[in-house]
């Protein structure tokens, strides 16, 4: 699950202490379940866009579906719709370290600091300058719609485990 987490770039997956196989399941499930419910609130609020990517680091890459969807972003917005959701993207994809490998983002986010300190280096460390959104998306499209397919079967078939 911590490899999960990692790979995912969320802020953290309530992850129980013995790792049962269950727990982690229904956990993984409920999280996905909220990122849904979540980030579409989150983008129509009128928060500013810097906000915005704050409170939608927690979701990690669960959140990105929904910043492409235009449907989720406030209406205030849509007469420069795709320069707000660019600004959005690029914010967002260095508050959660798109930037970095991953194991430059797990030795940042695993020092003993504080909760918000990690995501402060990540923001600011130097690679961020440089980082290119676009260029990431396109390097990863094929990879996320598998994911997002895979996460959307692995839910139903929790589901129907659960109505069992």
């Amino acid at each position: 699950m911590f490899g999960v987490v990692s790979l995912l770039r969320c802020r953290d997956i309530d992850v129980p202490f013995k790792h049962r196989d269950d727990k982690c399941k229904e956990n993984f499930y409920n999280f996905y379940i909220e990122s849904k419910r979540i980030c579409p609130v989150i983008l129509s609020s009128t928060k500013s866009t810097e906000d915005k990517a704050d409170e939608l680091k927690y979701y990690g890459l669960f959140a990105l579906p929904h910043i492409l969807n235009d449907e989720n972003i406030n209406s205030g917005f849509s007469n420069n719709m795709d320069l707000y959701k660019n600004r959005l993207l690029e914010a967002f994809g260095k508050t959660i370290g798109l930037h970095l490998s991953t194991e430059e983002f797990m030795k940042i986010v695993s020092e003993d600091i504080s909760r918000d300190e990690p995501y402060l280096k990540i923001v600011n460390h130097p690679k961020a300058e440089d980082f290119d959104y676009k260029v990431w998306y396109e390097e990863n499209e094929e990879d996320l719609n598998n994911l997002f397919k895979f996460l959307d079967a692995y839910c139903a078939e929790y589901e129907a485990e659960q109505s069992k």
